[in-house]
């Protein structure tokens, strides 16, 4: 098995929550409990610890990362810097079209969400939420800056996975990027940098939780 197939193997399992944070793994074990070898287990690590999502501890193994608020507000800093950016640049041209499909699908789900609010719509709700964010950055066509914003968004699936995403915030976080993407298309574009940056603030501040282990 190759380094990247271990690499996405090991953020498959951190990620569906069979690793959870604050845990700690030998590397003999997460080789048992992922189904892979050891060597490009070794490999991948190096890599992931790179990117905060683990820490590799002499003579005791790996742990995972705690999400506290430290790992919270480093996360929505960097994750700040570039999808303001990246809005920045979008509008200075012509809107993409895919933003207004991500709008019909956000006002489909809010009037869903009054007939009912189950598991199946956060899940509907969490991936155009998703699909909104790394849109911003992919419209950019720049593949380093792409990378770098995967990693990041890595850090938030990991906070989101463990701080649950409630029924309560499903329509106003619907709102709050509705407003961005009306903004966009609207005749004062900047106004669309003030409500991605106060929608990044109240997620930010929805996930600061004090120092706890999860």
């Amino acid at each position: 098995m190759l380094k990247s197939e271990a690499y996405k193997k090991f953020k498959k399992f951190l990620f569906n929550g069979e690793l959870r944070p604050g845990q700690m793994f030998s590397q003999r074990e997460l080789c048992e409990i992922i189904g892979i070898s050891i060597a490009p287990l070794r490999d991948a690590l190096h890599e992931i610890q790179n990117e905060g999502l683990i820490e590799l501890i002499p003579n005791r193994g790996v742990k995972i990362i705690l999400v506290n608020d430290k790992f919270v507000i480093e996360s929505f800093q960097i994750r700040k810097f570039l999808e303001v950016g990246a809005l920045r640049e979008i509008i200075k041209k012509k809107i993409p079209d895919v933003f207004i499909e991500i709008k019909q699908e956000m006002n489909d789900i809010k009037k869903s969400s009054e007939v009912c609010i189950d598991s199946q719509l956060l899940k509907r709700a969490l991936e155009i939420d998703e699909f909104f964010h790394k849109n911003l950055i992919s419209n950019l066509n720049n593949s380093l800056l792409l990378n770098l914003h995967e990693k990041v968004y890595d850090r938030v699936k990991l906070i989101k996975k463990n701080i649950r995403y409630t029924s309560e915030r499903l329509v106003p976080a619907m709102n709050e990027h509705i407003k961005i993407i009306e903004d966009m298309n609207g005749g004062q574009k900047d106004n669309s940098i003030l409500s991605l940056e106060l929608h990044l603030r109240i997620a930010e501040n929805n996930f600061l939780i004090g120092d706890q282990e999860l």
